[in-house]
């Protein structure tokens, strides 16, 4: 009777609104959460984590994606309340206050996915991780790029171009798109592959823009420009999104869930949804506001809500047990493009002779809470250490080493060589780590390009310490070496590098309060990602 009566108390859960902070002035019916969930899949990994919910135990909750998971132009707030995986955070926690839930946000603004998956997404996601919430960004793939394509008639090359691109659009080929999803895919077997085995789901926001006009929205009267334009199967006026992410979530049998499928109809029609107008739902015509990020998690928590009922129904058998392998990828093995993200921990386990110390820094999330260095403040003071390449063609590498630049006094230079020439080569390349204007005062990133001699799998760095002019001190301070051992791709920017570190910091306290120190040190040894 016990068990009845708690599979009739989550049936009749599922119709009740919940209260979510930025409410929209009529709630979502039923048949509108139905809406959102654009695919299910088996379940199976989410139901495990409601299960651990239900048990009590320890978990942690991550949300991985683009600006509009960092809370970046929109109307939330800096502690990220306003966003939906932290509205979704907090209802778990009400909802199962038996159990402890731990967030931890590895967002980052303004990134190219194709990009942003290869930088470090081991090294600032949690380790700890039961449930990953993956937003995948607006800046998914840009337009179609293809070969520039001779005049036609007496079209111009321009203009050939262009319909050359429609074409490839309508037909659903855009090489750009393609790499960007070969990417994701890499990116979601990788979360998938964390050491908890996290259930991973799809969040799908929608854009009101597609690439004509201004980003912010334009009145005309009483309507919205631009919105007879858009089109449910198309964003940013080319090429498949959604409808691309959705393959991949099928292929992979992860739950996604939509804010384009419950709002685009009435969006379109009359330019706002259950009360609110669209300029309102949305900061921008790319962003959604707080009431359009508590859409997203409503949508989330019908979908937690229908797992909870079918897991009293039909408990999951493989909850506790090994996870099934994954299936080969969809998209082709991008394996070896995958980067070496060494942080301060790693590097201090790395092969060679260095005795520079940990040192944490501080930040706005509190006292130690900011980026780990490995450290030293002795002129003259030597780190050598190893990092492992792949003896394949070609024989030259690109290194990035992230390294703490400041204007205090304290700070001084370190000179970077490749001390053992039969392993591999490099120019000298000095490090500055007083900074001598604002503006570079921040992690930086400097590259060293090496030639790895054929046939060894080892290239040795050595890092000298040195006074900088009229400095007070001689302190330095590595945050990360980050390589491709197979090739010598080079891949992004400093301030992308600075965004993840800052991210690994919340990431490693969410680890540090659930594996202990130790344990929480030792996941980040030769961190690939």
């Amino acid at each position: 009777m016990a068990a009845l009566r708690e599979l009739g108390r989550l049936a009749a859960d599922l119709g009740t609104p919940e209260t979510v902070p930025d409410a929209l002035p009529q709630p979502l019916s039923v048949s509108q959460l139905q809406q959102t969930l654009s695919h299910e899949g088996n379940l199976e990994r989410l139901r495990c984590f409601m299960q651990k919910l239900r048990d009590g135990q320890n978990v942690t909750l991550a949300a991985v994606g683009g600006s509009i998971t960092a809370g970046s132009s929109t109307t939330v707030s800096k502690v990220l309340s306003g966003t939906f995986h932290m509205k979704v955070h907090h209802w778990l926690q009400r909802r199962y206050p038996q159990a402890h839930i731990r967030h931890a946000t590895a967002a980052i603004p303004s990134v190219f996915h194709e990009g942003y998956m290869e930088h470090c997404l081991t090294g600032h996601v949690a380790q700890s991780a039961d449930l990953v919430l993956l937003d995948t960004p607006a800046n998914l793939c840009s337009k179609c790029k293809n070969e520039a394509e001779p005049a036609v008639g007496k079209m111009t090359r321009k203009a050939a171009r262009k319909a050359r691109q429609q074409q490839q659009d309508e037909q659903g080929r855009c090489p750009m798109c393609d790499e960007a999803m070969s990417a994701i895919e890499l990116m979601l077997r990788t979360l998938f592959e964390l050491p908890r085995r996290p259930a991973v789901v799809f969040v799908n926001a929608f854009m009101w823009w597609d690439l004509k006009g201004p980003n912010g929205w334009t009145r005309r009267g009483n309507s919205l420009l631009g919105l007879e334009g858009l089109e449910f199967h198309r964003q940013w006026g080319h090429g498949r999104h959604e409808h691309m992410l959705d393959e991949l979530a099928k292929y992979y049998a992860a739950p996604s869930v939509s804010l384009r499928d419950v709002i685009f109809h009435d969006g379109k029609a009359t330019a706002q949804f259950n009360g609110m107008p669209l300029d309102k739902l949305y900061k921008d015509r790319i962003h959604p506001s707080a009431g359009g990020q508590t859409i997203m998690a409503q949508a989330l928590i019908y979908l937690f809500k229908r797992t909870a009922l079918l897991q009293a129904v039909d408990p999951s058998s493989r909850c506790g047990f090994a996870t099934p392998p994954l299936p080969p990828p969809m998209l082709g093995d991008r394996t070896r493009q995958r980067m070496q993200c060494l942080n301060a921990h790693a590097l201090r386990k790395l092969p060679g002779d260095c005795a520079w110390g940990l040192s944490i820094a501080d930040s706005r999330r509190g006292k130690g809470a900011g980026m780990h260095y490995l450290s030293t403040d002795r002129p003259g003071a030597r780190c050598q250490m190893g990092v492992s390449v792949q003896p394949d063609e070609p024989a030259a590498r690109y290194i990035g080493i992230a390294y703490l630049s400041t204007m205090s006094g304290e700070m001084g230079d370190a000179h970077v060589e490749c001390p053992i020439a039969t392993s591999c080569s490099c120019d000298t390349v000095r490090l500055q780590g007083r900074a001598w204007k604002q503006s570079l005062q921040h992690v930086r990133l400097a590259s060293l390009f090496v030639n790895v001699t054929r046939g060894s799998t080892r290239c040795d760095l050595r890092f000298t310490v040195t006074s900088s002019e009229n400095a007070t001190g001689a302190r330095f301070s590595i945050a990360a070496l980050v390589v491709n051992p197979y090739s010598e791709r080079w891949w992004f920017g400093e301030w992308l590098l600075r965004r993840a570190l800052s991210s690994l910091a919340q990431g490693h306290s969410a680890d540090e309060a659930e594996l202990g120190r130790e344990n929480a040190v030792g996941w980040e040894e030769q961190l690939v990602g």
